[in-house]
């Protein structure tokens, strides 16, 4: 079973020219003990991919798809419930690690 699980995510994000799909159908899985790097041109939604794992996205973003992280769905999830995930079970550093650590 995978620890991380990621189906047909797709994230609409609002803009000042209406609504931009950002991300469209990603899916993925990655092991426990794996390593998955995301690559790809500036503006090809590596990052937003990354903060919708994490519940990181502006509220008025729109995500659809699944993203299950040690069997728990976290598209949809609470701040709450993915605040209790966050640092301790899951992680993300940012694209300048030399501030961000």
């Amino acid at each position: 079973m995978p620890l991380l699980q990621v189906n047909n995510l797709s994230v609409q994000l609002q803009t000042q020219r209406g609504p931009a799909l950002a991300v469209r159908d990603v899916s993925f899985s990655l092991e426990r003990g794996q390593t998955l790097g995301l690559i790809g041109e500036s503006g090809c939604g590596k990052s937003i991919t990354a903060l919708s794992l994490m519940g990181f996205l502006p509220e008025s973003s729109v995500v659809s798809g699944s993203i299950r992280f040690d069997q728990q769905e976290l598209v949809g999830r609470d701040d709450a419930g993915l605040r209790q995930l966050r640092g301790n079970r899951i992680g993300m550093i940012f694209q300048e690690p030399m501030t961000a650590l």
